[in-house]
């Protein structure tokens, strides 16, 4: 494998993770190293990393938030 995605898979455990649930990348990224990039967007689709993910997050928690609120002023 090259050298560079290497230290890419290196740099984040979440990158170790996603390769050890999908092992045919690393046959893909032996033959193509330039796919680095899309296992990595891949794999934050998948683990719910990118920033639409996050917002989505954001959003439960203040419903929530909310909720309990409501809950508290009716007593």
């Amino acid at each position: 494998m090259n050298e560079t995605v290497l230290k890419k898979i290196k740099e984040d455990i979440k990158y170790k993770y996603y390769l050890r649930d999908n092992p045919s990348w690393y046959k893909t990224l032996t033959r193509n190293p330039e796919l680095v990039t899309q296992m990595v967007k891949e794999m934050k689709e998948k683990y719910g990393l990118r920033f639409r993910d996050k917002l989505e997050n954001v959003n439960n928690v203040i419903e929530i938030l909310n909720a309990l609120k409501e809950s508290e002023d009716e007593k």
